[in-house]
């Protein structure tokens, strides 16, 4: 099953691309392979050009079979808008990586390495069939799909569930395989198997009972 893992990042003046950027870089190297990168390299900054987005794919670093791109968001006049966000962008095969560790390890060393707001990990298909409705959706504010695999901070819990984190756990508890405050916010996990487009569209009509959102 082809998957993506996505990690989001507000921008904020007070720190720049570049230096969010070799944050970032020194954070994936000391990640394992297939997820980081080889301790001996250096990646500069990729630079703007005319572009209001920076970005730098960095499969060539990574082990076969898990593609990364990093989108960095020129620091003027930002605004609170997720277009404005730095993101992690991770392609790969489930069949062909370890899940369970990357769910229960490597998913928040990427929230907690990229000060994520939020971070998911879904079946590719679903970038199709949500296409329209998260195009122009602001995803600092709205949550538009709650993934099977999914981080949302504490800011984001109380905008969009009206909920802090703690009592979105509570109200998950027993119903996913794992429901916890982490890093201030909330981790859902699902199942640690991976969910197919089906099981990912049932799973948010049970969030939406559960959550009531």
């Amino acid at each position: 099953m082809k998957c993506i893992f996505e990690v989001s990042s507000r921008t904020t003046l007070a720190e720049s691309a570049e230096v969010k950027h070799e944050k970032l870089i020194r954070f994936l190297k000391t990640i394992e392979s297939p997820w980081g990168i080889p301790k001996d390299i250096d990646i500069p900054f990729p630079g703007f050009g005319k572009e209001a987005t920076a970005i730098l794919t960095l499969n060539k670093y990574l082990a076969s079979g898990v593609k990364m791109t990093l989108f960095y968001s020129y620091r003027n006049r930002l605004e609170d808008d997720s277009f404005y966000d730095d993101r992690i962008y991770v392609e790969f095969n489930s069949k062909k990586i370890d899940y369970t560790e990357l769910i229960s390890v490597v998913f928040p060393q990427f929230i907690k390495g990229f000060c994520a707001y939020t971070a998911v990990i879904f079946d590719q298909l679903l970038i199709y069939k949500d296409f329209e409705d998260k195009r122009f959706g602001n995803n600092r504010k709205i949550i538009s799909r709650v993934y099977p695999v999914s981080f949302y901070d504490e800011t984001l819990c109380k905008l969009f569930f009206k909920r802090s984190p703690k009592k979105i756990a509570d109200l998950l508890q027993g119903h996913v395989y794992k429901s916890e405050v982490f890093n201030d916010g909330i981790l859902i996990i699902a199942d640690t198997k991976p969910f197919s487009i089906v099981e990912a569209i049932d799973f948010e009509k049970k969030m939406k009972v559960l959550l009531g959102y």
